[in-house]
Formats: structure tokens, C-alpha cells, sequence
């Protein structure tokens, strides 16, 4: 039986794909497949594509931070591993209560006792033995490797690092800001756990390869969640990790 179609640019319509990569801005979510289709712009037959110009193309010209104004983010995407491990019951409701919590904007912390309190439920103390094991019953231990540049230096950046994660040589997902914030945007490079430190530094390792050569800071994203900043909490590193 053949495969649904989808419908795409130009009319043309093609098989259901079997491979998810998402390689757009916030709003923009494309399905795509490995095909031998050659790319309008540069010729490329081996790189997955998305309507009818491959992942290097894409990220080199339509998705650049400077030219992007409708969305906060530009994100890149590899395809998620399947048959993920499932939560428990009671992972998962502290999961969702940090979660809610942080978008509802109901994490209180609290310098003075050295204390997060989440949603005036749960109180975690600012320790990394009591975050990592907060990390690890929720599910929350993705992190990222920070990168900061100025706007002039922004798009030569997030050229390389967007075709790197395209190609499936740089962790689970990159995103750039479109906006400089006090003279500079971020990138951040995602690790799937910031628990496990061989691939956290193979990343690292990746990125100086790249010609990443500074230093750089890696900071876990439930330390954002529970608001860990070195401003709020003075003496606590807010990055877990730096090379």
C-alpha cells in the first residue's frame, strides 16, 4: 500500500517521510527523508533536504539570526532517539511541576536559606548533589554549551554550528538568538544529559574542532528552571561545567 503524501512547495507531492528533522525557526517545523534529490542551489545529492534544497543550504541562507525577526530563536533539531525510557507516575508529576511551575513564573528562590522552592510545593536546596538528583528523578538533565558572538560575527557562527548539528556531528539541538542582548547573541549546543560527562566533553571536543578554542561554560537547563543564577546566589557556580 503506498504512503500517505504530503503536500509541499510548487504542488509537487511526495511519499510520507520516515525521518523527522526539525530545521526551523520557532513557528516552522519541516519533514523530511535522506534522498538522492539534487539540491536547486548547490547541487548536493547526499545531505537530507528540505523542500527541494538541502540541510547545508538551508542553514547557510534562510535562517540566518540577522534576517530573522519573527521569532525569538532560531532552532535546529537532530532526529530524537526512539524507544526513549518512560518516567514513572511520580517522575513525571515532578516533572511537570517544575515545568509549570518555571512557565507560570511560581519558582520563588530563596538566597538567604540557599533554597529553590517550586510552585510552594517542593523545596530544593542550591547543592549540586540535591539538583542532580532532583535532575535525574525528573527527566530534566538536558544541558547546553554556551557560545556567545556579536552581531557582525553572529551569521559566520551559526553557519557552523547549524550545519554541524544538521548533519548529526554536534549533540541533540542547537538554537541562536535573534536578538543581541547586552551587545551579544547565544548559541547554545544541547547534550542529551548533563549527568554524562563523556558525551557533555565529546561535545566540547566537537566544538574546539570546529575552531571553538575559548572558553566556554555548560550550564544544565534545570538550573534555569529553578533559577540558578551566580546573581541570585552569590558563591553558586551557575554553569556546571567549563572548557
Amino acid at each position: 500500500m503506498e504512503a500517505p503524501s504530503l503536500p509541499c512547495r510548487d504542488g509537487y507531492r511526495k511519499p510520507k517521510p520516515t525521518r523527522l528533522i526539525l530545521c526551523a525557526n520557532d513557528t516552522t517545523k519541516a519533514l523530511v527523508k535522506v534522498t538522492t534529490m539534487i539540491c536547486r542551489k548547490c547541487g548536493n545529492k547526499s545531505a537530507p533536504e528540505y523542500y527541494f534544497v538541502c540541510s547545508e543550504c538551508y542553514s547557510r541562507g534562510e535562517n540566518m539570526p540577522t534576517s530573522v525577526s519573527g521569532s525569538a530563536w532560531i532552532r535546529t533539531l537532530v532526529p530524537r532517539e526512539q524507544g526513549k525510557e518512560r518516567l514513572s507516575r511520580e517522575s513525571e508529576k515532578v516533572k511537570r511541576l517544575i515545568l509549570a511551575s518555571f512557565h507560570d513564573d511560581k519558582i520563588a528562590p530563596d538566597p538567604t536559606r540557599k533554597a529553590v522552592v517550586v510552585g510552594g510545593m517542593l523545596e530544593v536546596p542550591v547543592e549540586e548533589k540535591a539538583i542532580d538528583q532532583l535532575a535525574d528523578q525528573s527527566g530534566l538533565v538536558v544541558g547546553k554549551w554556551l557560545i556567545y558572538a556579536s552581531p557582525e560575527n553572529i551569521n559566520d557562527v551559526w553557519k557552523t554550528i547549524a550545519s554541524s548539528t544538521l548533519r548529526n556531528e554536534l549533540g541533540i539541538g542547537t538554537k541562536v538568538s535573534t536578538a543581541p542582548k547586552e551587545g551579544e547573541h547565544v548559541i547554545c549546543v544541547y547534550t542529551r544529559n548533563y549527568l554524562d560527562v563523556d558525551d557533555v566533553k565529546g561535545v566540547r571536543k566537537r566544538l574546539a574542532q570546529l575552531g571553538f578554542a575559548k572558553r566556554l561554560f555548560y550550564k544544565p537547563n534545570i538550573y534555569t528552571y529553578l533559577k540558578i543564577y551566580s546573581k541570585t546566589f552569590p558563591g553558586i557556580r551557575a554553569s556546571r561545567y567549563a572548557e
